[in-house]
C-alpha cells in the first residue's frame, strides 16, 4: 500500500498490469530457508484461450518493495514480448535477469524510502 501511495513508478506498473485484460497475477510471499541467492521468481503460463497467469513468489523478507516491483517489471516485459534470451543475462537454465527489472525495483525502493524519510 505504501509503495502504491508513494511511488510513481509502482503506480505506473500497477496501471499497466491492470490494463492487461488477459493477465491474472498472483503474488505469494513466503520465507523458506535461503535458496542460494534466489530472492524472488516469476513463472508465467498461457492457456490455449490466451489467459496469462503470472505466479510471483517472493522468497526474502529483505527489500520486499524492491522485489515486488522487480518481478512486476518482468511480467510487463513478458507482456511486451521482451526476449530475455536476447536482452537479459542468463542466471541458470531458463532463468534470466534484466537491467530493466533491476532498475525498476531499485527505483521504486528509492522512491518509497525517500517519501518515508520525509514523512517521519
Amino acid at each position: 500500500r505504501w509503495a502504491l501511495e508513494h511511488s510513481p513508478t509502482f503506480r505506473q506498473q500497477c496501471r499497466a498490469l491492470a490494463a492487461a485484460p488477459r493477465l491474472r497475477a498472483r503474488v505469494v510471499i513466503s520465507f523458506p530457508p535461503a535458496i542460494g541467492a534466489l530472492r524472488a521468481r516469476t513463472s508465467i503460463t498461457e492457456t490455449r484461450s490466451g489467459i496469462l497467469t503470472a505466479n510471483i513468489e517472493i522468497l526474502s523478507v529483505l527489500d520486499l518493495t524492491e522485489l515486488i516491483a522487480h518481478e512486476f517489471e518482468h511480467v510487463l516485459e513478458y507482456l511486451e514480448g521482451v526476449d530475455h534470451r536476447r536482452s537479459g543475462t542468463m542466471l541458470s537454465h531458463d532463468a534470466y535477469e534484466t537491467d530493466r527489472a533491476m532498475d525498476a525495483g531499485t527505483r521504486v525502493a528509492r522512491e518509497v524510502r525517500k517519501r518515508w524519510r520525509t514523512q517521519r
